[in-house]
């Protein structure tokens, strides 16, 4: 394997291809990768291992951020996929009015560089208002904000969008074929049966749902465990629901991940990607998505592969929902006051 090395003002350098230990990671919630390597201690070396010069591989760009040299054997370096224009893209003002989803993305990226691969369902009207914060900052807000998954084309500096990143593979890992070792990490804590959805200004589904404010699902459990969901950006009933049932689907299983040590990573799967998991020494079989890759390109037994069952985008909901109680319970109090 062979990296390409640029100086700070892009200006080639070398090329280096006594590389060890190289890796790349790259996980969904971010859309981006980071690489790690280490090359020879050597003087040849100085000029271009040195912090925010360019990396190139064959497909992306990182820049070095870090430098680790112990002794006088190797060195180690840790780089980050180079979105430094979004980054360092900051605007005093940053102002949306009635703007569709692609349009308030193509605004933040306006001023930075990076043009847009936009293959999402949702066209979303948009008012939003802040200052002093950064193209990325807002990327990362409207993404989240509206479900969104992104991964960043660094070589060619496109940021791509999508509903849901990532193809149904149809195939699976057991311990008959790849599966080598299998760790599994699962919890309840924000395990709930009903949910009480809430959306912009109190609004419910109580109109739309045969006079009920809740939604139900006993699918693992028949415990009721009641939880509020509030999602001040929805003001419509009907979609309000949607979310609502998208979000029990999640929280009314336990939340599992897993991590997949593979005798062979293969290049077919990716970020996104549903697999479906065969171990028989643990009795699992499930379906699975892939939320991080971490791939050895020149010892792929060392690759790793972490799979969850739940969605990104409900992960900032949960976690939204645990940081508001007092919010929820303002709105309950006033939600039955009024009914």
């Amino acid at each position: 394997m062979i990296l390409k090395f640029y100086d700070k003002n892009h200006n080639f350098l070398q090329l280096i291809d006594t590389l060890k230990d190289i890796y790349t990671e790259e996980t969904l919630s971010t859309g981006f990768k980071t690489l790690c390597f280490k090359v020879p201690c050597l003087e040849e070396y100085f000029n271009a291992i040195q912090e925010e010069n360019y990396v190139e591989d064959e497909n992306s760009e990182y820049i070095i951020k870090e430098i680790i040299n112990k002794d006088n054997n190797f060195i180690t370096v840790y780089c980050r996929e180079n979105i430094e224009t979004i980054m360092g893209t900051v605007y005093e003002v940053f102002d949306l009015y009635r703007l569709s989803t692609p349009q308030a993305i193509r605004y933040c990226l306006r001023d930075t560089g990076w043009s847009l691969d936009f293959q999402s369902t949702d066209y979303s009207v948009i008012t939003y208002q802040t200052a002093y914060v950064s193209a990325y900052e807002m990327l990362k807000t409207l993404t989240e904000e509206y479900g969104l998954e992104k991964w960043f084309d660094s070589k060619n500096k496109i940021v791509h969008i999508y509903d849901r990143r990532g193809k149904d593979l149809g195939a699976y890992y057991s311990n008959e074929l790849r599966l080598k070792q299998l760790s599994k990490q699962s919890n309840t804590y924000d395990f709930a049966t009903r949910v009480i959805p809430i959306g912009k200004d109190g609004l419910t589904i109580r109109s739309i749902n045969g006079n009920k404010t809740f939604l139900e699902n006993f699918s693992y459990s028949d415990k009721i465990i009641t939880t509020v969901w509030i999602n001040e950006d929805i003001d419509v009933s009907e979609k309000l629901k949607a979310a609502a049932e998208d979000y029990l689907n999640e929280v009314c299983q336990p939340r599992a991940s897993y991590k997949l040590k593979l005798t062979d990573l293969g290049t077919t799967v990716g970020i996104g990607d549903n697999i479906l998991l065969v171990d028989k020494i643990k009795n699992i079989k499930q379906k699975q998505r892939v939320v991080k890759i971490i791939r050895y390109p020149l010892a792929p037994e060392k690759s790793i592969l972490e799979i969850s069952n739940l969605q990104i985008d409900l992960v900032q909901s949960i976690l939204k929902n645990q940081a508001d109680t007092k919010k929820q319970l303002s709105y309950l109090k006033n939600l039955y006051k009024n009914s």
